[in-house]
């Protein structure tokens, strides 16, 4: 083993100002080789099977590569280049054979079932009788019960999908960096925040041009969609924005061939192990019971949420054509015209906010909430302790009302070329028990916000809703108090109970007593008035039937393709206008490739899954009543329920039995339409 790479350095944190991409190769040919070895010892082993000989050692296993592989894959993510994509997709077909190999290592899988048969199992602890559950029924899912004619292609489609996933990505990049529009006049601008503007022009100057440069990466497209006054402009960046990687942009980069690879693909897996479809083997993981079930779920809400949507565009429509001369409508128009009648209707505009929402300030106030919630302090180390990838990268301790540090979490806020774009919570590592000591969980929260000139960053209040959510996501990392790595933290958890946590702390962000405190103005240093406030809050729920048919159409266009129905003699292009007639309120043109940069479902864990965060939404605005209920929202013996009974116990037992020791019953809709303000 090399004593310089540093993606073999497991003591210690990420080395990640050292790592580059002539490391990988070695790295993972090294972990892999030490896998290897480990799961021949398993199996060789003749004793009687216990956790100790088998379940132990194959947790180290998947720790380290996962570890080892993390590191790879937030490298490309956060500073992506060609060599980084090289050698990336080189190496994720080495880990994606072995991972393909090892789900159908009938003497391993043995093994464990020899152990879930046992004596033995019975008196172990209940989180590690799931583990071997899960592992049995993941085996399973990975084909291990296939004969011998069926298990290569299984194995080829598992390594060929993760190969796809990664080129869908690398295309959807790409096309979101090569293109820009220059905005010459400034009166086109509209009523656009100062700061936007100065990072626009600062943009055009970097790039040696005059005037004001956009782009594609998210801050920068709502800036321009919501403001620019051009219409033919507006037009022109959305169509940019809508056929990104697809035939429509440059060849080289489309994904539509990617897309219908991996849907086959899918539904040959589905097939190959009995399944009809591929949502059936997803939902194998989740806690929704059936399709049908998912189905029946949208639908309803579809058809609580639609009247909304078709009174708000109606009235959108109505105003476009007598305020702003726009007697026809199109999507492009949207933004734009919301923005004006928000203006107008709630004299308040979302650019009215943001001169109080420094990052500094949000920051902090986002900290003291979670100190008030859960007992924690998060304080940053310093910078010449941390080895991080970029200058403007912090690595904040979490630590317990006892002064003991528990794990950390990274943070990258700020959009640059090279990275991807959009917001997530990663794992750096995750808390685990071995023979060397308790291994603190360590997270990455990544997010794109524009980077300011001078002086500190602001944001607009989406943003902050955003850092919000993913904090929700980083402390059910860190906060769990499980030492099985699979059941760690998010490990184990059901996918459509994943975003509980990040749904649930967005709700705080709304909430006075929580925001008084974390605002300042940035000239005058002076707090948020709370007539302000009031006015967001009354226009919260502004176009809320609109943002939800938007939700359901993303939703019931997934599990649409993953039904193993729907492709049947149709292209993708045809599902979507199928799903459209049943959720838009505003016709979207036929050039519309949005499932070209969809990569929730294409290059995330979302497929067939999209739902999940409708489902979560349900979950989190059920368990954020019982705190609106209580006499102060900040409720310390609430948070330290949620912490104990959600996020402490991660994936140690199922999604619905934490929500229940949370709630004291199963979960209720009504909630969340009411968050949306489309109960009865």
């Amino acid at each position: 083993m090399s004593n310089t790479n540093p993606l073999l350095c497991f003591k210690e944190l990420p080395h990640f100002a050292d790592i580059t991409p002539e490391n990988v190769a070695e790295a993972v040919d090294t972990v892999l080789n030490d896998a290897q070895q480990r799961v021949a010892a398993i199996i060789a082993d003749t004793t009687a099977a216990n956790w100790e000989r088998v379940l132990q050692p194959l947790e180290i296993v998947y720790e380290k590569i996962s570890r080892t592989w993390n590191q790879v894959e937030h490298m490309r993510s956060v500073m992506s280049s060609p060599a980084w994509c090289a050698a990336h997709q080189e190496n994720l077909n080495k880990i994606s054979a072995y991972f393909a190999h090892l789900g159908q290592n009938a003497a391993l899988y043995q093994k464990i079932r020899e152990l879930a048969q046992g004596e033995a199992f019975t008196q172990l602890p209940a989180v590690r009788q799931k583990i071997i559950t899960d592992t049995l029924r993941d085996f399973e899912l990975s084909g291990v019960g296939l004969s011998a004619d069926k298990k290569e292609p299984f194995r080829e489609n598992s390594e060929r999908l993760a190969a796809l996933a990664a080129k869908f990505e690398e295309h959807l990049l790409a096309a979101t960096q090569d293109f820009f529009l220059l905005i010459e006049e400034a009166q086109e601008l509209g009523d656009m925040p100062a700061d936007l503007r100065a990072i626009a022009a600062d943009a055009a100057q970097q790039h040696e041009q005059q005037g004001y440069r956009f782009t594609l990466k998210p801050p920068s497209y709502l800036a321009f969609m919501q403001y620019v006054t051009n219409r033919s402009q507006r037009q022109k960046m959305y169509y940019a924005y809508v056929t990104r990687a697809s035939e429509l942009d440059a060849q080289e980069r489309d994904n539509t061939p990617l897309v219908s690879e991996i849907l086959q693909r899918r539904q040959q897996q589905a097939e190959l192990l009995g399944f009809s479809s591929y949502a059936e083997v997803a939902l194998q993981t989740r806690m929704a019971p059936s399709a049908d079930a998912v189905l029946d779920f949208l639908r309803d809400l579809a058809e609580r949420a639609k009247p909304f949507a078709e009174a708000e565009i109606a009235a959108l429509k109505e105003f476009a054509a007598n305020e702003l001369a726009l007697d026809s409508l199109a999507v492009w128009d949207v933004a734009y015209a919301a923005e004006k009648l928000r203006r107008a209707r709630f004299d308040f505009s979302e650019a009215d906010l943001r001169p109080y929402l420094r990052e500094d300030k949000i920051l902090s106030g986002l900290f003291s909430c979670l100190q008030q919630l859960f007992g924690i302090t998060l304080r940053p180390m310093p910078a010449s302790q941390v080895s991080v990838w970029q200058q403007d990268v912090q690595l904040m301790e979490l630590c317990n009302t006892d002064g003991k540090v528990i794990g950390a979490v990274y943070l990258d806020l700020y959009a640059r070329d090279n990275k991807r774009s959009g917001a997530w919570m990663a794992e750096a590592l995750s808390r685990f028990y071995r023979h060397e000591g308790l291994q603190l969980p360590v997270a990455h929260v990544v997010c794109n916000f524009s980077k300011p000139v001078s002086g500190a960053a602001l944001l607009n209040f989406d943003e902050v809703v955003t850092l919000f959510h993913e904090f929700g996501h980083a402390m059910h990392h860190l906060l769990t108090e499980i030492n099985e790595y699979s059941a760690s933290g998010i490990a184990g958890v059901e996918w459509d109970a994943v975003e509980l946590p990040s749904q649930w702390l967005e709700n705080f962000a709304w909430e006075w007593q929580v925001l008084e405190n974390m605002t300042a103005h940035c000239d005058s240093g002076e707090p948020m008035p709370k007539s302000l406030f009031e006015k967001a809050v009354a226009a919260r729920r502004f176009h809320s039937g609109l943002w939800l048919m938007r939700q359901l159409e993303f939703a019931l266009f997934d599990m649409a393709l993953h039904d193993g129905k729907s492709l049947n003699g149709n292209d993708i292009a045809a599902i979507l206008q199928q799903v459209r007639q049943y959720t838009a309120v505003l016709p979207a043109p036929d050039y519309n490739r949005f499932y070209c940069g969809f990569s929730h479902i294409f290059a995330g864990g979302y497929a067939a899954g999209y739902y999940s965060y409708l489902w979560a939404e349900v979950l989190a605005a059920d368990v954020f009543m019982l705190f609106k209920k209580s006499d102060t929202i900040l409720n310390r013996t609430l948070g330290e329920q949620f912490r104990q009974q959600v996020l402490a116990v991660g994936g140690s037992r199922k999604a619905m039995d934490s929500f229940i020791a949370m709630c004291g019953r199963e979960p209720q809709v009504a909630p969340l339409l009411a968050h949306h303000g489309l109960g009865a």
